[in-house]
């Protein structure tokens, strides 16, 4: 929405920022449920439940809230900021204030939580006010919110809070705002690009995968004038490893530090047909895996059959968990299928095509997947149809999802897609044949392999950063360290370790690399199976760690425990668990 001309515009804007350098730790237990609403003779409601033992939580500083005092300014004054932020391993934090000319930050502001910002001499202009809040480790949260001086009347905004950060279940929008006028204010919250709720107040619950999300609010008065405001929130799960890749961003990064497991086998489980299909793990450690046999299987953690799940064709879909328990998985016989945690069907959605691609959930809990009938479906949590976008060819490409609710996704019609959260066009960008699931940087950079045997970077509005040419088609979806290097396989047989620059760190030469994409644990080890029928652990120099010879070629990809344990699936028809 616009802004008038006769009115204030005031954008508070936090920016957290997963940098270089950042690693996994082990999460606190979530946080008490809040309280529940009044009830009919006006006592408060229940007390709700403690949240779940989280996994992981950040490991960059974290602004819990940014807000700004005196604004709108008479020209030549001062205007408060203040920023409220927390290390999450508890090291010294520093603070380093910015402005826009011709605002400027007071000299007695220097590594303070509170910043003096003068302003201006001229009436209606704005600006940004900008806090970096960096640990002893050389990480960084960025902040920004923005300033005018006064002549005009619209909402103004002093400040957004989301908490309890990182989200494993609910977290609480906040937003605390003032019409200069007295007008009523309506206030509607987005995450990721799609209304979430309304009200100064909010309660919003996680989709249950991990990664990033921004959170927008707008304000609107009874007159029509508006202003908006943003941040990041950052999502945890009780999953280890929820989905193909993992994560919202499909970064394929554990929080899980991997550094004492060894190729020892844990236990085999065979099925009835090769396993194409990546293990995913919920959060009671349950091991969801599809077969060639028709099937979807739910294997205990030590190895025994919980249940399996019976489809017209072959799973080679990853399955992707959501926070309620429900297992999402396609088949090659055309249908999306919902099964509750028991293993009964909730729902199932017909395509026109066979599901080879991997389901990703969005920050409302819609399900996207692609079909082999050219469309990317975007499916409501009931099973019903959101929309679809009708891509040029058929496509095995998985869905990933940036933090603004983009989806980005290859095709055979040798074009990447990123489609809209309401489903329209925002761009394409012309490579290769895509098979692969792209894989999304902090920076939300793009990072895409084709069968034109190019790593394709391109940036959030669809530029070319760089491509980086291998000898051979690169089919394997990339994997982004904590530092920023790109993993990526190829057919030529190598694992190449790529700088955020385009330029090459290393190779590690194995066995064909087609349909097996890297992870990563916590520790840098990244693993990754081949078609010389070999699961490797590369260290995060290119040095081999160990190998596990299964006994036949894999396309599955790794997916890392709680524990560390590391399950791959194999065509000798066995899912592995390797500790």
């Amino acid at each position: 929405m616009k802004v008038s001309i006769k009115t204030f515009s005031i954008f508070s804007f936090l920016l957290f920022m997963f940098l270089a350098g950042c690693s996994g730790s082990n999460g606190k237990t979530g946080a008490t449920g809040p309280q529940g609403p009044a009830g009919a003779n006006g006592t408060n409601g229940p007390q709700g439940p403690q949240g779940s033992q989280g996994i992981t939580g950040p490991t960059m500083p974290v602004i819990q809230s940014l807000s700004v005092q005196g604004v709108p300014a008479m020209p030549s004054s001062p205007v408060t900021t203040t920023v409220i932020a927390q290390s999450a391993q508890d090291l010294a934090l520093t603070y380093t204030w910015t402005a826009t000319s011709p605002w400027s930050v007071s000299p007695s502001s220097v590594n303070s939580q509170t910043a003096t910002i003068i302003a201006p001499s001229g009436y209606d202009i704005t600006g940004t006010a900008t806090i970096k809040v960096s640990d002893t480790q050389g990480r960084y949260a960025i902040g920004m919110i923005a300033l005018s001086t006064q002549g005009n009347s619209a909402p103004v905004i002093s400040n957004i809070s989301v908490y309890p950060q990182p989200v494993y279940t609910a977290a609480n929008l906040v937003c605390n705002a003032n019409d200069p006028d007295g007008d009523t204010l309506n206030y509607t919250w987005l995450i990721g690009g799609t209304s979430v709720a309304t009200g100064s107040t909010a309660l919003w619950y996680s989709p249950g995968i991990p990664g990033y999300y921004t959170v927008g609010i707008t304000v609107t008065d009874n007159s029509g004038n508006s202003v908006t405001g943003s941040s990041y929130v950052s999502i945890a799960s009780g999953s280890p490893w929820p989905k193909f890749h993992r994560d919202i961003q499909s970064t394929g990064l554990s929080p899980i530090n991997t550094s004492s497991t060894t190729n020892t086998l844990k236990w085999r489980y065979p099925t009835g047909g090769g396993i194409g299909s990546s293990p995913a793990i919920g959060a009671d450690g349950t091991i969801y895996v599809g077969s060639s046999d028709h099937n979807l299987y739910a294997i205990k953690p030590n190895g025994g059959l919980k249940w399996l799940y019976t489809t017209g064709n072959i799973i080679n879909s990853s399955p992707a968990i959501g926070v309620d328990g429900t297992v999402y998985v396609g088949s090659t016989d055309g249908s999306l299928y919902a099964i509750n945690p028991d293993g009964g069907l909730k729902w199932s959605y017909p395509t026109g095509g066979g599901i080879g691609s991997s389901p990703a959930i969005g920050a409302d809990g819609t399900i996207y997947i692609s079909s082999d009938d050219n469309n990317l479906y975007a499916l409501n949590p009931n099973g019903s149809l959101k929309w679809k976008y009708t891509r040029g060819n058929y496509v095995q490409s998985s869905p990933a999802i940036g933090a603004d609710g983009t989806i980005y996704v290859g095709s055979s019609d040798y074009n990447l897609y990123a489609i809209k959260p309401n489903g329209g066009l925002k761009w394409s960008y012309t490579t290769g044949n895509i098979v692969n699931t792209p894989a999304i940087g902090s920076d939300g950079t793009i990072y895409v392999g084709s069968d034109d045997h190019n790593l394709y970077a391109i940036n959030s509005d669809g530029t070319l950063k760089w491509k980086y040419t291998e000898t051979d088609a690169a089919y394997s979806t990339p994997a982004i360290g904590t530092d920023g290097t790109i993993y990526v396989g190829s057919r030529d047989h190598n694992l190449r370790a790529i700088n955020q620059n385009g330029k090459l760190k290393w190779i590690y030469s194995a066995g064909d690399i087609i349909g097996s994409s890297p992870a990563i644990g916590a520790d840098g080890t990244i693993y990754f199976a081949s078609w010389d029928h070999n699961l490797y652990a590369v260290n995060a120099d290119g040095s081999l760690k160990w190998t596990y010879l299964t006994g036949s070629w894999m396309d599955s990809s790794p997916a890392i425990g709680a524990d560390g344990t590391i399950y791959v699936g194999s065509y000798d028809n066995s899912l592995y668990a390797i500790h």
